[in-house]
């Protein structure tokens, strides 16, 4: 029997020095939620010179302060459940922020009773300083990118006045528009954050590129989308919606001077719906003659996001594409 509790002892005590030697912070608080043990990485990441003097301060990654009432541990101690991979913001006495993820549940004692909480807190300012680098890298790429588009533009706008065959101003002006949508999409993607961009900040890139095209020729509405899409579906997205928007101009007029388009991008039922709508007289679509250009170009792309365009009459065209985002 008296080996047996020296088995115990000896077992709880390597397992104690293994927890001291963890790299990640951990915590123990008792039933009553008071804190009883901590390894010396709490006390790094906390600030404290011993556990009696361990003091909190926890925000939400914005940097608004977190009630206690609202930590991961005391959701974990007073509804006996996990609480798994949550981002916080430990702030140091100093005022130093430290970003980790906490894992916190519940333990029991011999009796099988409620004992108390462990908690592990992960430092995660590695990956975040190496987020932030990525995202540097990708703004820097898309600058120059930018860059060049814009130079790309430049000089087919040149070719484009010097052409006389209307035919080849066509061609050009299309190739033009396409470009300016890559543009439009390279703009939403440089605010991305977490592999996606927001939907309003494409959509007013690409009304604003339209008004520049078409000038007194289109009167754009811009719908507001509160959406966050993949960054991959941006560049199709942006050309489908500039091809539409030019189908609009050059087959919705008729004998007007102008005529109004509306745009918008929303989600719904787990799907997005990408709309163009004008107010012209409407059509049929037909087959597409030729894949590069026109409605042949937007059903590529829309079976290239996984979707579907569809054409109704409703005081006008209105274009619809219906896509899944993945």
């Amino acid at each position: 029997m008296h080996k047996a509790a020296a088995d115990t002892a000896e077992g709880e005590l390597r397992l104690r020095r293994l927890f001291e030697q963890l790299p990640a912070a951990v915590y123990v608080t008792d039933a009553d939620g008071r804190f009883v043990w901590c390894n010396p990485a709490m006390l790094e990441l906390a600030g404290g010179d011993s556990p009696e003097n361990v003091a909190l301060n926890l925000l939400l990654p914005d940097g608004t302060p977190l009630p206690p009432d609202a930590w991961p541990m005391t959701y974990a101690h007073l509804e006996r459940r996990e609480a798994h991979g949550v981002e916080v913001l430990i702030e140091k006495a100093g005022g130093t922020r430290v970003p980790v993820i906490i894992y916190s549940r519940p333990y029991d004692n011999d009796a099988g009773g409620f004992a108390g909480t462990i908690s592990l807190l992960a430092n995660i300012s590695s990956r975040k300083d190496s987020e932030f680098a990525s995202r540097e890298r990708l703004a820097q790429l898309i600058h120059r990118e930018k860059n060049e588009i814009q130079m790309i533009q430049s000089l087919l706008a040149g070719v484009q006045r010097e052409a006389t065959h209307p035919q080849a101003k066509d061609l050009l002006a299309g190739v033009a528009r396409r470009i300016a949508a890559v543009a439009a999409a390279q703009t939403a993607i440089g605010r991305a954050e977490g592999g996606t961009f927001e939907a309003q900040a494409l959509l007013q890139s690409i009304g604003q590129n339209a008004s520049q095209s078409f000038g007194a020729k289109l009167d754009i509405a811009i719908g507001s989308s509160g959406m966050r899409l993949p960054v991959r579906s941006a560049v199709p997205i942006a050309i489908i919606a500039s091809e539409l928007i030019a189908n609009a101009v050059l087959h919705a007029r008729g004998d007007r001077n102008r005529v109004a388009v509306r745009l918008d991008l929303q989600s719904a039922d787990g799907e997005s719906r990408l709309m163009v709508k004008d107010d012209g007289p409407g059509f049929k679509p037909g087959p597409p003659t030729r894949r590069a250009s026109g409605l042949g170009l937007v059903e590529a792309l829309a079976r290239q996001l996984g979707g579907r365009l569809e054409v109704t009459v409703q005081q006008g065209a209105c274009c619809v594409v219906r896509f899944t985002p993945r």
